[in-house]
């Protein structure tokens, strides 16, 4: 039986593999509640770090374990001929995110690049047959999967005008960008959160 799950994981697609861990950094939130900002900040650049060095060590047929072997099953063919800048975009996000932002901008911003982004590319993926006309590498149906999960989760931190307002506001931006999208994505949701709710105040 085990074998038989080993070979599963092996004949899993990349995509899923990438979005898998994608999702699973959702925690962040849970170590952040526990341990503090600080410690998670550390933790971001100490894995970034070795990322980075990592992806140099590949890009040169040197072996680093655990990171080159994560890279390999989750990148496409192509992509492995080059840097893969990507999940440093990703990783930078969120810490600009993290210590630019107070708690709840925070939580917002990285809810759509992780939830959001996530649940965009699958749907998007399985199920997209409308383009966006300004962005032919985007669905519409990619796009209502981010601004739904992104909705369902932010509904859980703050009330439902703001949840839905942030929303449509994210899926928006995940629809114009795509090559730094994981940078843009939580800087953009994070600052257009606080906007609107410092207008909130005074209405």
């Amino acid at each position: 039986m085990l074998v038989a799950i080993v070979k599963k994981i092996k004949e899993f697609d990349w995509f899923y593999k990438r979005k898998l861990i994608h999702l699973s950094s959702i925690s962040i939130i849970l170590f952040e509640l526990f341990f503090g900002k600080e410690l998670l900040a550390i933790l971001i650049i100490f894995v970034s770090f070795l990322y980075f060095v990592s992806e140099v060590c590949r890009i040169k047929n040197v072996k680093f374990p655990i990171f080159q072997l994560i890279t390999k099953n989750c990148s496409n063919k192509k992509s492995l001929n080059s840097f893969i800048s990507q999940p440093l975009h990703f990783a930078l996000g969120i810490l600009i995110s993290l210590l630019l932002f107070p708690k709840q901008a925070f939580y917002a911003g990285i809810t759509a690049l992780i939830i959001g982004d996530c649940m965009a590319g699958i749907v998007g993926r399985n199920f997209g047959r409308i383009k966006i006309f300004y962005n032919r590498k985007k669905t519409l149906e990619g796009s209502l999967a981010f601004f739904v999960s992104t909705f369902l989760f932010l509904s859980f931190i703050t009330n439902f005008h703001l949840a839905l307002i942030v929303a449509l506001f994210g899926a928006l931006i995940e629809s114009i960008f795509v090559k730094y999208e994981n940078l843009i994505i939580p800087l953009a949701v994070g600052s257009f959160y606080l906007l609107i709710k410092s207008f909130y105040i005074f209405v």
